[in-house]
């Protein structure tokens, strides 16, 4: 260590355990947490990279005046928009760009609906971590118990 003190090895079921954690925690935060975004003075621009099939939502609270998509900085499209909500379907995969302008203060959700899942992933991977740090650790002490029994022997010469 830095200040040249000694700390006890840490066991591998206890590492399990934190990354497992940390993953699920993780995972969590990044699925739950949608955090609108505000217009304040000229458009919002976002980018997203987007599968083929994968779906993008925005919903809004107050006056839209364009929303404009445009893949890897080629084709620009605007599409038509319901009262407060539009959802845009990938045609194939890369980068795209979202540039929405509206009155100033106004309130805008994205988000995104996978096609391939793969951001779900996460959730099994932790879960698995966590559950094998866990047995691990139960193994362990039930191997542990057996051994910190004092056995009364009796030696005769």
């Amino acid at each position: 260590m830095g200040g040249g003190g000694e700390a006890p090895p840490v066991k591998t079921n206890d590492v399990l355990i934190l990354i497992g954690a940390s993953i699920l925690l993780a995972a969590f935060i990044t699925h739950a947490w949608a955090k609108p975004i505000i217009i304040a003075e000229g458009p919002v621009i976002s980018e997203y990279d987007l599968f083929s099939s994968d779906e993008v939502e925005i919903t809004w609270v107050g006056n839209i005046s364009s929303i404009e998509i445009s893949m890897d900085g080629m084709e620009q499209m605007t599409p038509d928009f319901v009262e407060s909500s539009m959802i845009f379907k990938a045609s194939e995969s890369g980068t795209y760009k979202f540039v929405i302008d509206g009155d100033e203060g106004v309130e805008v959700t994205v988000s995104t609906s996978r096609a391939l899942m793969i951001d779900w992933l996460l959730y099994p991977l932790g879960a698995i971590m966590l559950a094998f740090g866990l047995w691990k650790r139960i193994v362990e002490d039930n191997d542990n118990d057996d051994d910190d029994e004092i056995l009364d022997a009796l030696i005769e010469d």
